[in-house]
């Protein structure tokens, strides 16, 4: 049977709705809500240093504004990573229950705007995060289970963490004025198409 190497990335929010589907090349474009966001290759010195965002995500809002929004690695991810670096969570509490925060991202001309990714490990971790935060879970607790007993199915990334190669789910919270107001969960296959192509 052909295995499948088109890119596929499906956001869920409140409870399973889907927020988000993006699929086709390495950079492609996708709308929710009525924003249309294009994604390009980030540019020498943009966002973040090394390999882990890679991208820029240019958007166009319902009122025909546009926005950038750059990624940057945390230092903590950096650092299990042996690199230096990276960005730090500031402003909105921090949840006790995430173990891993991944990235930062905000808007260029939207400064109350602020967006922090973590690694989602277990059904356990969502509920405890959705609890914290006071927002919906971003899928039903079956879900998130199958998201927990098989991580290759979801991972958005695979990094060599200790010398082994980890599928990362990526999981976020959305602030305005640092007020939480969305939480995503991501589901990819790019860490299945690394398993294809390694296995």
């Amino acid at each position: 049977m052909p295995q499948n190497t088109e890119f596929i990335e499906t956001t869920f929010v409140n409870g399973g709705e889907i927020y988000k589907l993006m699929s086709g090349g390495s950079f492609p474009s996708a709308e929710a809500n009525g924003v249309k966001s294009t994604y390009r290759p980030t540019e020498h010195g943009e966002c973040d240093i090394g390999e882990l965002c890679r991208f820029v995500s240019e958007k166009t809002m319902p009122d025909g504004s546009k926005r950038t929004k750059r990624y940057r690695s945390t230092s903590q991810i950096r650092s299990a990573l042996n690199l230096n670096g990276g960005a730090s969570l500031s402003g909105p509490p921090v949840c006790p229950a995430v173990n891993t925060w991944l990235a930062v991202a905000t808007h260029d001309e939207d400064p109350e705007f602020l967006e922090w990714y973590f690694s989602a490990e277990s059904e356990r971790m969502i509920r405890d995060v959705a609890e914290f935060y006071g927002l919906p879970a971003p899928v039903a607790a079956e879900q998130a289970a199958d998201m927990e007993s098989d991580p290759w199915s979801w991972g958005v990334r695979v990094l060599g963490i200790d010398g082994v190669k980890t599928p990362i789910v990526a999981a976020s919270i959305a602030f305005r004025s640092g007020t939480p107001y969305l939480f995503k969960l991501y589901k990819s296959n790019v860490a299945d198409l690394y398993r294809q192509r390694n296995a």
